[in-house]
This record gives C-alpha cells, structure tokens and sequence, in this order.
C-alpha cells in the first residue's frame, strides 16, 4: 500500500484541483476529481485504518460508517454541493491522517483551501 506521505503529497495537489474547477464553473470536472479523491485516497486510508489491504473502494462499503463518512463527499451538480463536498473531503482527510500522519504535512492546509472554498 501507499504510505501516509504519498497520500499527503497528493491529497492537497487534487483538492485544490477541484476547487479550481469548481471555481470555473466546471462542476462536471470538480465532481470527477471528487470521485477520484475517493478512489485514490479517502477509500484507501478508510481501508487501511480498518487494517485492510488499500484497494481504492473496493468492498469499501463493508467498512464500519463507511458510507456515513464518505457521503458528505459526494454532490450533485450544484455550486454550493461541491464546494461543501470538497470541504468534507478534506476534513475526512484530515482525520484519516490522523491514525499514521505523514513525517511533512503541507504547509497552511486544510486551512487555506478552506478559506479559498469560503471565499468563494
């Protein structure tokens, strides 16, 4: 599996990502990136702090509060949906991290994505 500063090393890079396009106005991409941050990240590390083998989403629904954890990530095609999904996003991110944080967490963040995201 991937070690917690793989995932850290992406997770901001791919969140700021769909912002930015949700920020253009192209939801259909900012709700892509969400699924894709689900599938890279949210869905591995939910597997791994549950001591399974980090296989994307895979069975991720067997997992305990899986889908009451990852459902405030997905939204429909509405501006304030994506915008309150990327910030659950990153909140789940953030206390996934917790269980094995990486050894370098990337300056200023969540916060000034949050920001990015309030001020929008």
């Amino acid at each position: 599996g991937k070690d917690p500063q793989w995932f850290e090393d992406r997770a901001w890079l791919w969140l700021h990502y769909g912002v930015t396009k949700w920020l253009r106005g192209e939801y259909f991409e900012a709700i892509s990136t969400l699924d894709f941050f689900r599938e890279k990240v949210l869905g591995p590390m939910l597997q791994r702090n549950a001591g399974k083998s980090q296989r994307g989403m895979r069975r991720v629904e067997g997992l305990p509060q899986a889908e009451a954890r990852l459902s405030p990530t997905l939204a429909g095609y509405d501006h304030a949906a994506i915008g309150r999904a990327l910030k659950q996003a990153a909140a789940l991110y953030v206390e996934l991290r917790e269980l094995e944080p990486p050894l370098a967490l990337t300056a200023h963040m969540p916060g000034l994505l949050v920001d990015f995201i309030d001020g929008a």
